[in-house]
């Protein structure tokens, strides 16, 4: 009699996704770094199950980036009593900066069974981006070109910060003596972050040296993270222009009907009142009278080595207050040959 045998049929466990709401039972895209969550269901077939293990991209997930039920656990996972029979597992896992990963779920049985579900994840690079803020005013005005202290937070996003810098009316500032931490200068602009800075900081110090052209500079700090995600705020420096007080002030200095008895010049080096006669310090001269016999009230320059010039109204007597606006006055002057009639609040200039 010939008997032969053979095994019994094998039935692998079995692995299924719930696709209730709030769950991931097929592939998806999420935002950067967002947690999803997968719940698992096994049973068990002709042996019971006795590994759970997730993977990313072929490789076992760390810990540190998923929790079942909450809690931190093992992978592979042993399963124990019931769990070998039958088990659901709600899986949180945490996604990637960037980029597609496989996820994995794989279940082994006592007689070498295996039973793979898997599901892709793509992470659409949308996330929480870095923010840099000014702590203090966003514009000043110096008087000289100077070091102003410009204070700023920085809130990292999804990932690192990694660098921050300045530029000057849109151009890398290149003279790292210009730009310094309250801890020391600059080593490079832009400046990379380190330490615990990459993960944001708060009221740190930024030391900022203008440079020397009066008028309005505008800069641009920038922050960046390692995803090249950035965020900038705006800062003007305006250099006032340098005012040197005036010094020799006459007032009270008369000037006579030149066709009269009394001195009809004023030697403006000097403030006082001279003769037209032959005179080299004359500077301006009055023009006396006309055929009439009556004053003109009109000045004009002694000669050729005086300019003369009418001013623009902005400019008056009691505003123009410094050495560089009498000259800023003169420069955009009209040149006169002599001035018209003398009048209450008559306002000129001379070189």
């Amino acid at each position: 009699m010939l008997i032969t045998s053979c095994d019994p049929d094998i039935i692998d466990s079995t692995l299924s996704f719930s696709d209730e709401t709030g769950y991931v039972s097929s592939d998806a895209t999420i935002a950067a770094n967002e947690v999803f969550i997968v719940k698992v269901s096994g049973t068990s077939g002709s042996a019971e199950m006795n590994t759970l293990t997730i993977q990313k991209d072929g490789v076992n997930l760390s810990t540190d980036d998923y929790t079942v039920d909450g809690a931190v656990d093992n992978n592979p996972k042993l399963l124990f009593d019931t769990e070998r029979s039958s088990f659901t597992y709600e899986i949180a896992i945490t996604g990637d900066d960037s980029g597609a990963a496989t996820y994995s779920f794989v279940v082994e049985s006592d007689d070498d069974g295996r039973e793979t579900r898997s599901i892709e994840i793509t992470v659409d690079g949308v996330g929480a981006q870095p923010v840099l803020t000014n702590d203090m005013n966003s514009s000043i005005e110096l008087e000289n070109p100077g070091t102003v202290q410009i204070v700023l937070t920085a809130v990292k996003g999804n990932v690192p910060l990694s660098s921050i810098s300045v530029l000057e009316e849109g151009a890398l500032i290149t003279d790292l003596t210009r730009l310094a931490w309250e801890s020391g200068d600059w080593t490079s602009n832009p400046q990379i972050l380190e330490g615990a800075d990459v993960d944001g900081f708060t009221s740190k110090k930024l030391f900022l040296t203008s440079n020397n052209t009066v008028g309005l500079t505008n800069y641009t700090i920038t922050l960046a993270d390692e995803n090249g995600d950035e965020s900038s705020i705006n800062y003007a420096i305006t250099i006032l222009p340098v005012s040197t007080p005036l010094v020799d002030i006459a007032t009270g200095v008369l000037l006579y009907n030149n066709s009269g008895p009394n001195f009809g010049a004023i030697d403006l080096e000097t403030g006082t009142n001279v003769t037209s006669v032959s005179n080299p310090d004359a500077d301006i001269i009055d023009q006396g009278i006309d055929g009439d016999g009556n004053w003109l009230q009109i000045i004009a320059p002694a000669d050729a080595t005086t300019s003369l010039r009418s001013i623009d109204a902005s400019y008056t007597y009691e505003n123009v207050t410094s050495k560089e606006l009498l000259i800023e006055a003169y420069d955009g002057g009209t040149e006169l040959a002599q001035t018209g009639t003398l009048m209450v609040g008559s306002t000129y200039v001379a070189k």
